[in-house]
């Protein structure tokens, strides 16, 4: 009889959608500890669970159940599959940009400024 690895299956499927067990457990609703255990085989997976991932992943249940290797999925030329969640995300993104795009400006500053004051700048700017 073979024997299901129904979590070792959604992990690679889950890889395959280059989703990571944050994604999935955020838009499953549970912790991460939980998912992570699903894809351990720690925890048997309910029906209703399954149905859930299978949804989420955006395959049925059978391609988790039967999963093979050499199974592809159709990527839709590179565009995303979820595009709820990263809208619901691209805010944080865009901040986190901003963030960042000022410290950029405020270390060259800094740098700017140690420079003149060893009298190593001559006028270049970073």
């Amino acid at each position: 009889m073979k024997t299901l690895n129904v979590g070792e299956n959604i992990r690679r499927i889950r890889l395959m959608k280059n989703l990571s067990q944050e994604n999935v457990a955020e838009m499953l609703k549970i912790s991460l500890l939980s998912y992570g255990d699903i894809e351990r085989d720690k925890k048997d997976v309910t029906l209703s669970r399954l149905e859930g991932i299978a949804e989420v992943l955006k395959v049925d249940i059978n391609t988790i159940l039967n999963f093979h290797e050499k199974d592809i999925f159709n990527q839709n030329n590179n565009q995303t599959a979820y595009p709820a969640y990263e809208a619901k995300h691209e805010h944080k993104n865009e901040s986190l940009v901003e963030h960042l795009q000022n410290e950029v400006k405020y270390l060259r500053t800094e740098v700017d400024r140690l420079l003149n004051l060893m009298g190593l700048n001559h006028g270049k700017n970073l």
